[in-house]
């Protein structure tokens, strides 16, 4: 008895599908192979003469930032020492100017990527002294900028070179109502001009333009030192050098 092939006119149609499925997977295999590695880019601004380089690493997911507040910030019994001679000072990365930031018009700024401070309140050689008679918690002001256009929470730490020891970010009340050692500036909570607000050891000012959002800070030093100003924020740091004293 013979039998016959059921639907003789497709068995040609069924080894061309064969065919084509090897040519889909050899070619699927081929571009996965072929995929080039992605990099991140250098950031790239206008450099500070001698300055150290932004240091971009690969970013990763925002972890919870937090940081350790006091209410209380014992003063200094003694007053603090001149600013030692033998530190090799080094500002911020990059300097920036802009014709106009929110009020005020011929803006120059130091800093580098998301964190920039007004460069009429840098100074290499901190005097302490020299911003008030009351040296029982030495401070000084800094008003910052976090921008342009970036929503990162930027970290900011003071650390003497020598001791390892962190200074002190606080309101700018006399006795402080808050200090921390580790600051966190966040443009997306900090978004009024609110003042100094008990338990809040820095003071956010909002927007001050399309971009931009700023703080006035007032860091305290309890002794004399070199100090590295450490900014980073997700996927890159910068560090300057300051001489403090009194």
């Amino acid at each position: 008895m013979c039998f016959r092939r059921p639907y003789p006119h497709l068995a040609g149609l069924s080894s061309l599908f064969s065919t084509c499925w090897a040519c889909l997977l050899i070619a699927l295999l081929f571009i996965s192979c072929s995929s080039p590695n992605t990099g991140i880019p250098n950031a790239t601004s206008t450099e500070a003469s001698g300055s150290p380089h932004i240091t971009a690493t690969a970013p990763a997911s925002i972890p919870q930032l937090t940081s350790t507040i006091i209410t209380s910030l014992a003063p200094v019994t003694t007053p603090l020492a001149p600013p030692p001679q033998d530190c090799t000072t080094k500002p911020p990365p990059q300097q920036q100017h802009l014709d106009s930031l929110g009020s005020n018009t011929n803006v120059r700024l130091v800093g580098g990527g998301a964190f920039w401070i007004y460069d009429g309140f840098y100074q290499n050689v901190l005097h302490l002294s020299q911003f008030g008679p009351d040296q029982r918690w030495p401070m000084t002001k800094w008003v910052v900028e976090v921008g342009p256009n970036t929503s990162l929470p930027v970290t900011l730490r003071l650390r003497d070179r020598q001791t390892k020891t962190l200074a002190w970010w606080t309101d700018g009340q006399t006795p402080p109502r808050a200090a921390t050692q580790t600051l966190i500036l966040n443009p997306l909570t900090d978004t009024g001009d609110v003042g100094s607000v008990p338990g809040v050891p820095d003071i956010p000012h909002g927007s001050s333009g399309p971009g931009w959002s700023e703080w006035g800070l007032f860091p305290v030093f309890s002794t004399a030192g070199c100090y590295s100003l450490e900014v980073s924020w997700s996927g890159a740091s910068w560090q300057s050098i300051i001489a403090v004293g009194s």
